[in-house]
């Protein structure tokens, strides 16, 4: 595996209204999917490849103010589109940061 491989759907605008597209079509069901998997308040979670936050976003309104996520990804695109939802969300309990899945280790 090599360390130079690009997200092949990128992250244009296009792509990122396909996302949103995508996540509102399966909100429910991904909500269900987090709360069926033990994700509760007060956690602390891990959204590896978080692209534009939609799963950091759900994942943070269900652990809460006492808890907390980080959405991890590569694409700085798409990590600035998702501070700027995070600042219109008002959630203080996520943030986002740079990095590669495979290898990334919280401080």
């Amino acid at each position: 595996m090599t360390d130079d491989v690009a997200y092949v759907l990128g992250s244009s605008s296009p792509e990122v209204a396909r996302l949103d597209a995508q996540s509102a079509a399966i909100e429910s069901a991904t909500d269900l999917l987090l709360r069926r998997a033990g994700i509760e308040a007060g956690q602390r979670v891990l959204d590896l490849g978080t692209g534009p936050g939609h799963v950091a976003f759900a994942l943070a309104n269900i652990v809460g103010p006492s808890g907390s996520v980080v959405g991890v990804d590569r694409d700085p695109r798409m990590l600035a589109l998702a501070d700027a939802r995070r600042d219109e969300s008002g959630l203080g309990n996520v943030r986002f940061v740079e990095g590669d899945a495979r290898t990334y280790r919280d401080d």
